[in-house]
């Protein structure tokens, strides 16, 4: 099973190939700090075909932004969250409508690390045009608006300065996230697999990899590790090497103490781990 622990705690990957990747560090979101990150977009490689991969660990139920956009230009924002009445994990494209993807499992584990990749592609197939992967399981979605999007600008990300992780576009709603969030990727202009990003080991878990250097982020793509604690500012550093750096807001960079989090698999696999090295929204 993959090792929880350290700031993350740590998430230990390939744990039965010889070549651990451990996850060093995550960022914890405190709604009551009203906590978020905040992003300028200029010009996209394909604002239309991208991936978002991330590791997030819930610490409460309700709607939860893991990434918000909108080009105030059209009725629909978009958005990867989980929803408020059910737990499911929805993408919006947004634009002339929401084009969602909404999955069928529900995610109410709140001591679970899920590793989620959604993938879009407008030119792709109507049953390809977004696709939904958890801890290396496909997604089934229970709204098929998602197949009807065929023109307009995906609005996960926009051109402007509205785009947020763990707040709505532009602060114009809040559905702000209680959780953490680790390894967080976007890819501009691919839409990518979720072994580009984990793999199952030997006992069929899920483990993250070193993917940096096997990836091409695109115009504005960004790898957000979460482990630069030198100031409350470098929390938001771009590690892909393209600079693009989140703003962060109402956070503060500290260790966090050890503790012990159970944690399941997509399998409902069990373990207990310590952790440390939390970086707080507070």
């Amino acid at each position: 099973m993959s090792a929880l622990k350290g700031a993350l705690p740590a998430i230990v990957g390939a744990a039965n190939a010889g070549e651990d990747f451990q996850i060093d560090r995550s960022l914890r979101f405190n709604s009551a700090d009203t906590a978020h990150l905040s992003k300028t977009f200029s010009s996209f490689t394909d604002i239309n075909v991208g991936t978002i991969s991330f590791w997030v660990k819930r610490s409460a139920l309700g709607s939860s932004v893991i990434a918000a956009g909108w080009d105030g230009a059209v009725s629909y924002s978009g958005s990867i969250q989980f929803d408020s009445t059910d737990n499911t994990l929805i993408a919006v494209m947004g634009g002339a409508a929401a084009y969602q993807f909404k999955t069928n499992a529900v995610f109410r584990d709140l001591s679970a690390w899920y590793h989620c990749v959604v993938a879009w592609n407008r030119s792709a197939s109507a049953a390809d045009k977004v696709k939904v992967w958890v801890n290396g399981v496909a997604q089934t979605s229970s709204d098929t608006g998602y197949q009807s999007w065929t023109s307009g600008n995906c609005q996960i990300w926009a051109s402007n300065s509205g785009n947020r992780i763990g707040r709505g576009d532009a602060d114009r709603y809040n559905n702000l996230l209680n959780g953490y969030l680790a390894e967080y990727h976007y890819v501009d202009g691919q839409a990518l697999a979720p072994t580009d990003f984990g793999k199952f080991d030997s006992d069929n878990n899920w483990n993250p990899i070193d993917c940096k250097d096997n990836l091409t982020y695109g115009t504005n793509g960004f790898y957000l590790k979460f482990d630069d604690n030198s100031s409350s500012a470098a929390l938001g550093t771009d590690s892909s090497g393209n600079g693009n750096t989140w703003t962060v807001h109402n956070f503060t960079a500290s260790a966090g103490g050890s503790t012990t989090l159970s944690i399941s698999g997509y399998s409902n696999q069990l373990g207990s781990y310590p952790l440390s090295n939390v970086y707080d929204g507070n």
